[in-house]
């Protein structure tokens, strides 16, 4: 035990002498050199410090980048996917829009649509919208007249400065008759003879969708189909100024019963698809309708039972010969003159 503590004493000794020698080492000739030392010490310490907060901030840029980004993605549509061609026809994405607004909108088409990542499951769509009334600039190609955002598989509408993408409520009858048809009449023979007239027509009774085709011919560019069974009555588009599917350019052409088939082509894609554009809404008439998910199905089994096609409201364009002379011979209850033009070419 005598050797034990003598053994101890002796290390004791030789760790003192180690770290006495140590601080002579250290020792600075006066104060200057001494603070030079600490600065010294101290950067040192901070370029560490700002190396390991730099590589945390990389690596985390990275982890968002190829990691969570990605992971998101995948839980959630993807619309640059949805918005992919299939040879030579429309990408998904551009079917599904189309069929929205031909069956909500009496006098708009969409007709292409642009898709940029915004990343995070979030996408942003430049979409233009041809206005088949005349009010706003028409035409197919350009510059994005609407701006949508899908967030996280859902579409809603961001920018809208022409109003290409708001319903505009008392386009047809709903009870209330603020002008009656023979005085909206009445001022439409006072345009010029070179006059083009957009109006939305509502009869007192529904019609054969065939019957209308015939007595309208080109006039005739949209119809809401008569489902008295659903509360929220789609329509179906004729005059389509953007020909992306095959047989397009042919639906004037065609039988009330093929305008039926591409009716139902629409609202079963809607019903499909039914999570990526309800918060878009559903109008008729003058109503919003609360989307559910049997709204558009039920409308589907509605047509699908009834073998009748008819309607009572839809929107015609023409001279004003054409126009006054179908108005004149048809049984209306309700008029809205949407447009009128000096002339066909504006």
């Amino acid at each position: 035990q005598r050797q034990m503590c003598i053994r101890d004493r002796d290390k004791l000794k030789k760790d003192s002498d180690d770290l006495k020698s140590g601080l002579e080492n250290m020792a600075m000739d006066d104060d200057a050199q001494f603070d030079a030392y600490i600065e010294k010490v101290i950067n040192k310490r901070i370029r560490k410090i700002a190396a390991k907060t730099c590589i945390i901030i990389l690596a985390s840029i990275v982890a968002v980048i190829f990691c969570i980004n990605p992971v998101v993605s995948l839980f959630f549509p993807n619309a640059e996917k949805l918005n992919e061609r299939d040879g030579e026809n429309p990408s998904q994405l551009l079917k599904l829009m189309r069929a929205y607004y031909e069956t909500v909108y009496p006098d708009k088409e969409v007709t292409m649509l642009e898709v940029e990542k915004d990343g995070f499951g979030c996408y942003t769509i430049q979409t233009v919208v041809m206005d088949h009334s005349g009010v706003t600039t028409r035409g197919i190609g350009g510059a994005p007249t609407v701006e949508m955002a899908m967030k996280w598989g859902r579409l809603s509408v961001e920018s809208d400065p022409q109003n290409l993408a708001t319903f505009i409520l008392g386009k047809f009858y709903n009870g209330t008759v603020y002008v009656q048809p023979e005085d909206v009449i009445a001022d439409l023979e006072k345009l010029p003879e070179t006059a083009y007239i957009y109006v939305n027509v509502s009869q007192n009774q529904a019609s054969d969708v065939d019957d209308v085709m015939v007595k309208a011919g080109k006039m005739l560019d949209w119809i809401q189909v008569y489902q008295p069974e659903s509360n929220f009555q789609a329509g179906v588009r004729l005059a389509v100024g953007a020909a992306c599917e095959e047989g397009d350019a042919e639906r004037p052409n065609m039988s009330s019963e093929e305008i039926k088939e591409i009716y139902l082509s629409n609202l079963k894609l809607l019903q499909e698809n039914y999570d990526l554009w309800k918060d878009l809404g559903l109008y008729s008439n003058s109503t919003l309708h609360y989307v559910q998910t049997d709204t558009i199905q039920n409308v589907i089994d509605a047509a699908e039972k009834d073998d009748s096609f008819r309607t009572k409201n839809y929107f015609i364009s023409g001279s004003k010969a054409d126009v006054l002379e179908y108005l004149k011979t048809t049984d209306c209850v309700y008029l809205s003159v949407e447009n009128v033009q000096y002339s066909i070419f504006g």
